[in-house]
């Protein structure tokens, strides 16, 4: 009965089903499907990469300049005071 239900829910939401009603089937060729569009992927997750590991540095290495600039009398609380701000920040906020 529960398998059967299963099945039921899955087919009235567009979800396919093996011939014999198994989700665990359906739900192992998503899995596989998935898994190709992965690997067909790869290029775009290097360009991701990429970005964001280039974007990431440029950052890094512009908060010290400008906390320096802005406070130039203390720029290592300056910048320490940043890099607490944006850790509380990311903290605090909801995900």
């Amino acid at each position: 009965m529960r398998r059967a239900h299963c099945a039921q829910v899955l087919r009235t939401r567009s979800i396919p089903v093996s011939a014999d009603g198994d989700p665990a089937v359906a739900a192992a060729t998503v899995h596989v499907g998935a898994s190709g569009l992965t690997g067909l992927a790869a290029g775009a997750l290097l360009a991701s990469a990429v970005l964001f590991g280039s974007a990431n540095t440029v950052g890094s290495a512009a908060l010290p300049i400008w906390t320096a600039g802005l406070v130039p009398d203390e720029p290592a609380a300056a910048f320490t005071t940043a890099l607490f701000v944006g850790s509380v920040g990311a903290t605090v906020t909801p995900r």
